[in-house]
């Protein structure tokens, strides 16, 4: 027998901005639309205290079995017609008192399953809040002291579900089961506003790329790799990467962001401040409530396949993976969003799943690089409702402004032995090293050791006597640029000692400051038809309002390097060309462009 339930006007969920899908012709997002995949959370109800608990408990207790299960029939959410709901309904002992004036021994929590078509689930279990007002000892720790009578209902693990349609759909199924049982019931339970302690603890919104599409998103050079090098070690933050390629290369990839690091990558602008004014610190901006902050949301993005891959016929879905973004407490300080931040929760999952899609490469409107299933359409645009903010990748961003950190170190150190030494040291032992071992390979004394660590604490930090690169790149890009310039100095010197007949360690002392500055600017001398000029492969500004590193400080410190090599600065070439972040190519007369850099 199948149970058919009709709306009435108090059930909610009807005016939701997530029911209206788009048709063709309307204005639309400049995007696809994510949708729902996993969410747990809880409902609390207090507009009639207690009492829609009592009348669940006289249903359960209406029948001898153990269990019942009911075939209901719901008008769909979205659309037209009515669809199909199994629902089981069962209940567990819950481990609370119940308040001497209740006439039961124990209090029973409901456990209700609904079952529907194309993988849709929503479990629920049903709790009492009792208030426990004249019995506080009685009363659970997890329970708020002021909450009151009132019933939770706890949502399990949904899936495939949008949350106002949980809202929707939680009062139809409970009154089903009283039809079901033929007993009465008010159709007013369950349909009020929510609590405000009404709040999501998990939820996935997800889309899903064609095969060879994703593969832009976890192969080695990859946004996800990425995002983890630039951010692992990003003040306050902590960046997991794990990539499980058991069963096939891609099976399943996680990257878990903290929120400081979700608003490093989602929000490179930030600028957000303290109450006072000031600037706030990445550590600052992580201890912030969820509630006062819904717009940086520590979240897991995740590529993966089914749990079993392989054998899929040609155009079943699952044969390609998805992309999704989880909200997860235990990434947020344990803290939960509130019930009435879904719709901020919802959008930035969103923004974070597209725009680490855009990232890789991948088109965010429609077409044959997304796969369809039964939820997520891969061919329409979202409604305009929908739209969420898409921003320019920001790995390159990151990346220059910790590439102007190795510049400005190397400037630094460059008539700094110590430090010199100090940070090849690192860079060879890839990091992890503690002082003692440090003094050991230098010969330098621990305390010039702690001492030039206060000059490097914009690469270098101390932890417990180790000392490590604050920046997993910043510690691949030293690298890179130490190895080219040993490997580069190496040959030069050896060359010119036999041409000088000098000592070759005394030339490596001098000519490393010039070599590193070559290395670092990709510069060499070329013929131009009024003589030499000092050509410089990096985009360089005129202006020191633009982010790219400013023209006239990077020749003047070119005829420093020069100087310090042993070099006559009278040789220095007369003019320097450079390509210009407009795309222009632009020659100068080398020394007084050096002199904008101190006049």
């Amino acid at each position: 027998m199948t149970i058919p339930l009709s709306l009435t006007t108090e059930t909610p969920g009807r005016n939701s901005p997530l029911r209206h899908l788009r048709v063709d012709g309307d204005a639309h997002a400049d995007h696809i639309a994510p949708v729902p995949h996993e969410t747990r959370g809880d409902l609390v109800y207090a507009d009639h205290d207690d009492r829609p608990y009592w009348a669940l408990s006289s249903l359960f207790f209406s029948f001898d079995e153990g269990s019942k299960s009911f075939d209901i029939e719901i008008p769909r959410w979205r659309g037209e017609g009515s669809q199909t709901w199994n629902v089981n309904f069962s209940y567990h002992q819950s481990g609370m008192e119940p308040r001497p004036s209740d006439d039961v021994e124990t209090l029973c929590e409901y456990d209700i399953t609904a079952h529907a078509e194309q993988e849709r689930k929503l479990p629920i279990q049903v709790k009492p809040r009792l208030g426990w007002d004249d019995c506080p000892e009685r009363r659970p720790d997890s329970v708020p002291n002021d909450l009151g009578e009132a019933v939770n209902v706890h949502i399990n693990n949904s899936v495939n579900i949008e949350l106002d349609q949980i809202q929707y759909l939680v009062p139809l199924v409970l009154r089903g089961i009283a039809q079901g049982l033929g007993r009465s019931w008010d159709d007013s339970y369950f349909c009020g506003d929510l609590h405000p302690y009404s709040t999501i603890t998990q939820h996935e919104r997800y889309v899903r790329p064609a095969k060879d599409s994703a593969g832009k998103i976890t192969r080695s050079d990859g946004v996800f790799k990425s995002l983890f090098e630039l951010l692992a070690d990003e003040e306050g933050s902590k960046v997991v990467y794990s990539a499980d390629n058991r069963e096939i290369v891609g099976w399943n990839h996680q990257l878990r962001l903290t929120k400081s690091a979700v608003r490093k990558a989602f929000d490179p602008g930030d600028n957000s401040t303290t109450h006072n004014g000031e600037q706030a610190t990445d550590q600052e901006r992580e201890n912030d409530d969820i509630d006062d902050d819904p717009g940086a949301i520590g979240t897991q993005l995740k590529l993966y396949e089914p749990e079993h891959p392989g054998g899929r016929e040609e155009g079943d879905p699952l044969a390609h993976p998805k992309l999704g973004a989880l909200f997860k407490k235990g990434l947020n300080a344990d803290e939960a969003v509130p019930w009435r931040r879904r719709y901020e929760l919802i959008e930035s999952l969103e923004s974070y799943v597209l725009n680490v899609a855009s990232w890789a490469g991948i088109a965010v409107s429609p077409g044959p690089w997304w796969v369809s299933d039964w939820h997520f359409s891969g061919d329409r645009y979202a409604d305009e409702r929908r739209q969420v903010a898409l921003i320019d990748d920001p790995t390159p961003e990151i990346e220059q402004r910790q590439e102007a950190t190795v510049v400005s170190l190397f400037r630094e150190i460059d008539a700094d032995s110590a430090a010199e030494e100090i940070v090849e040291e690192l860079a060879r032992t890839d990091g992890g090293t503690t002082v003692d071992e440090v003094a050991s390979e230098t010969a330098w004394s621990r305390s010039a050791i702690y001492r030039h660590l206060n000059k490097l604490d914009q690469i270098l930090e101390l932890d417990n006597g180790t000392i490590e690169f604050v920046s997993g790149k910043l510690r691949n890009e030293i690298r890179e640029v130490l190895d080219v310039l040993n490997r580069s100095v190496d040959a030069a010197t050896a060359a010119l000692a036999r041409v000088a007949d000098m000592d070759p360690r005394d030339l490596d002392r001098k000519g490393k400051a010039w070599q590193k500055w070559v290395n670092r600017y990709a510069a060499e001398i070329e013929d131009a038809a009024d003589g030499e000029q000092l050509r410089i492969r990096t985009v360089l500004s005129l202006l020191k309002s633009r982010p790219q590193e400013n023209a006239a400080e990077v020749v003047h410190w070119g005829r420093i390097a020069w100087r310090k090599s042993g070099r006559p600065l009278h040789r220095f070439p007369e003019k320097v060309a450079f390509e210009t972040p407009d795309g222009r190519t632009v020659r100068k007369n080398a020394e007084r462009l050096a002199q904008q850099a101190t006049g």
